[in-house]
């Protein structure tokens, strides 16, 4: 069965770039749970004493504004944001599109929720615009 594409549009995502440290995950998760803010899909990994997190919440304004309560310094960016049927096969079909325009991922992670068909895909790309419109092409 190929993998419906539900949506793909521009959204923005929010990254942080800390000193890591043991419990650093933690602790940026407790303070948006504080604020009830929900974490739709993430990607975090340490380069050399930093620590790189890419959030994609369904609040980015409140996560901003109580991480700055707290000294992160998060920096919103535009990124593309994909729902598509979870299927076998859904991101080949979803890059297929992108490398027929030459279109290079910078980064891309995904969410998938357990009780539900469909998964989430975030990427940031060399043209996110265009990349919307070819995968929302049918």
């Amino acid at each position: 069965m190929e993998p419906e594409i539900l949506e793909a549009r521009i959204a923005k995502e929010f990254v942080l770039r800390p000193s890591n440290k043991i419990g650093l995950l933690h602790d940026v998760s407790k303070l948006l749970g504080e604020v009830s803010v929900n974490i739709m899909a993430t990607a975090n990994w340490v380069v050399n004493d930093t620590a790189v997190l890419h959030l994609m919440t369904d609040d980015d304004l409140r996560a901003i504004e109580k991480l700055k309560e707290h000294n992160y310094t998060p920096a919103e960016q535009q990124v593309v944001l994909v729902e598509v049927s979870h299927r076998p096969g859904m991101l080949e079909h979803i890059t297929d599109r992108l490398v027929r325009e030459s279109i290079d991922l910078n980064y891309l992670y995904a969410s998938t929720p357990l009780e539900e068909d469909k998964s989430l895909i975030v990427f940031d790309s060399t043209d996110n615009e265009r990349a919307v419109v070819l995968i929302n092409e049918e």
